[in-house]
């Protein structure tokens, strides 16, 4: 199943499933997109908690790595099913028509929506998110619950 959520587990990390991943070639070639990195590779999960964030300097809208939040962060609400990592990359596709690029990096961290955060007290969530950036510069984060396109440097 392709668009569907099928990942193993290899020592406690998902990882897209061998069937996804020639899929997802097969889509980037046809459209001349080149990656950096092998599908493979990526670190996937099928469920996230949001977190808890709290800031005493300023607060940004950026992406956090999965690999920058550090153990014994606080977890809100309830775990939550993620848009697959092979659903983004092909809703990425279709919402920017892109064609001839180069996919320098996928990952999946977290990231503070300015409008979710009080700004008085210096405390929000971040939502689990899919970056994806292009050798050109330009990124695209995705909110991983609702697919949206939460951030866009062109």
């Amino acid at each position: 199943c392709f668009l569907g959520w099928n990942v193993y587990q290899r020592n406690a990390i998902s990882v897209i499933n061998p069937e996804a991943v020639e899929s997802l070639e097969t889509i980037l070639s046809s459209k001349n997109i080149t990656c950096d990195f092998k599908l493979n590779n990526i670190e996937v999960k099928k469920y996230m908690k949001k977190i808890n964030i709290n800031n005493e300097n300023n607060i940004e809208e950026k992406f956090l790595p999965l690999s920058s939040i550090e153990k014994g962060t606080e977890y809100t609400g309830r775990n939550r099913e993620l848009i697959s990592l092979p659903s983004i990359i092909v809703k990425f596709i279709r919402e920017t028509k892109v064609k001839d690029v180069n996919i320098k990096s996928i990952s999946l961290g977290y990231y503070p929506e300015i409008n979710q955060i009080d700004t008085g007290v210096l405390y929000g969530e971040a939502t689990p998110a899919w970056l994806i950036c292009l050798d050109n510069g330009s990124e695209y984060i995705y909110n991983a619950y609702l697919g949206y396109v939460a951030f866009l440097k062109a």
